[in-house]
Formats: C-alpha cells, structure tokens, sequence
C-alpha cells in the first residue's frame, strides 16, 4: 500500500504540470471549441424545432471519419512526452527509486486516459447544458437526426462534424453506449499512451509520435482507401476507430469483446515492455 501511495504522489506531480504546460491547456481548449462548433447545429437544430436534448450524445460524437483523426491528434499532444523527464525527475528517483518512479508514470498515462475521457463527457454536456433533459431513453431529438437528418435542413439548420447512428440506437440503449464509448475512448488513449511511452523508451523520443500517429493516420485511411481495398476486416487492426461502437459491432469486422482484449493486451505489454527496457537501462 505504501508504495502504491508514493505511485499515486509520483503521477499527481505530472497532473500539477498541467498547468503551467501550454500544449496541454490550449490542445484541451481547441478540442473544446471543436465541440462547441460541431454540436452547435444539434443545439441550434433543439431551439427551432422545442425538442430538448438527453445526455446520450457522445456515443454518436466520432461517427465522422476525420473525428478519429481529431481524437488521434489530441490524444498524442497529450501523451508525446512520455515516460515526462524533466529537472526534477532525478530528485523524484533518488526519493522513491527508478522503479517506482518508471510505473508511476503508467499509472498516470492511464489515469490521465480516464480525466481526458471524463473531459469530453463534461464539455458536451456543458455545450447541451441549455436544451438538456435527463431520462434513460435516448430521446426524441436524437432519434429523430439518426432515421432523418435533413429534418434538420427544414429549419435551416446545417449539422457540422456529427452524425447519428440509427444502428447504435437500435442496438444498445442511451446508457449502455455511453458507458461503453467512455470505456473505450479511456482504453484506446490508454494505449495511445502507452504505445508512446514504450517507444519512446525502447527506440528514443519521436518514435512514439511516429508509432501513435500512424494508427491516427489509419483511422482515416480504413474508412475510404483502406475499406475500398480491404474490405471491413482493416478495421481489425486500427483500435482508433473503436471508440465510434459502429466499428465494433461484429458485422464482419470486429466485436467488443475483441476490441477490449486487444487493447487489453496492447496496454499491459507497451507498459511493461517500457517499464523493464527503463530499468535495464538506468541499471546499465
């Protein structure tokens, strides 16, 4: 326990440097202007037509192909400096020891995955917050945009960077799809993180951006050239898009059970791979 205290007090020092670490604040305030600009034809769509909004529209949030590359974008700013070395690291070390100091900075890539995950749900709450209405029913309004978008173009209303799927709706309810989408966009940045602290520690500093970015770069790729060529099987080996369920529905692609194991898997071996390589390393 006393270890896993001084972990915790380890990675809580590299949350204290957000603040006073620019490309983490302002990366955040793009993405939450982002937000803003892509659900402001949802909320515009709220007002004209007096049908208010539930809080289920996250799951729906990457239906669009360049959002995956968004999120890849935003998810390797966050992470690019993994394992965080700084001035201070060295006194950290000689306080608590490379090996815990090394695994506390994997408990902060994955506690960091999950404040980044809480992050979209308390923006696009907040951007919705005016026309909201709680129920576990996934509501008229976003029922109504998923079986007749251009429901939204009879006011005038353009819908920017967001669809909605009529197949997640049918197939999971409001809260199931929420809180598989959270899982999911924690465990795809988790491994984001993590893929880039193992490569930056096994190979040196920009390998991880290269080895993250790619899969960011897939993304977008499997969903014209790449699906055209491979058919939905490419989805199988590009996590990225799994945070939009569509892509994890079994329907010749893979299901949720793979997609969770796989990134299972991923996280455990790049931190621990990370994690030995550091210490044989430091050792040396």
């Amino acid at each position: 326990m006393g270890k896993l205290i001084l972990m915790q007090k380890c990675a809580s020092v590299n949350f204290r440097k957000w603040a006073v670490t620019p490309q983490i604040w302002i990366t955040l305030a793009a993405a939450a202007i982002m937000m803003s600009w892509n659900l402001s034809g949802v909320v515009e769509y709220s007002r004209a037509s007096g049908i208010r909004i539930t809080p289920w529209v996250l799951p729906h949030f990457f239906s669009m192909p360049i959002m995956s590359a968004v999120f890849s974008v935003i998810t390797v700013i966050l992470f690019a400096h993994a394992p965080f070395r700084d001035a201070f690291t060295q006194f950290l070390e000689i306080r608590v020891g490379k090996g815990l100091w090394i695994r506390a900075q994997v408990l902060y890539i994955l506690e960091a995955a999950a404040v980044y995950t809480v992050f979209y749900v308390i923006v696009i709450f907040l951007i919705c917050l005016p026309r909201i209405y709680f129920t576990a029913e996934w509501g008229a309004l976003l029922t109504q945009l998923a079986v007749a978008r251009e429901d939204a173009a009879s006011y005038g209303i353009e819908l920017h960077g967001i669809a909605f799927s009529s197949r997640v709706i049918a197939d999971y309810t409001a809260p199931e799809a929420m809180g598989l989408t959270c899982l999911m966009i924690w465990m795809v940045s988790a491994f984001l993180g993590l893929l880039i602290f193992g490569c930056n520690i096994l190979i040196g500093n920009g390998a991880g951006i290269m080895a993250a970015g790619f899969f960011g770069f897939l993304s977008y790729f499997c969903n014209y050239v790449g699906w055209l060529t491979f058919g939905s099987r490419i989805y199988y080996f590009s996590p990225v898009n799994w945070i939009y369920l569509n892509y994890v529905d079994g329907a010749g692609g893979p299901d949720l059970f793979y997609a969770v194991v796989f990134l299972a898997v991923q996280m455990i071996f790049w931190g621990t791979l990370g994690v030995r390589v550091y210490l044989i390393r430091e050792k040396g």
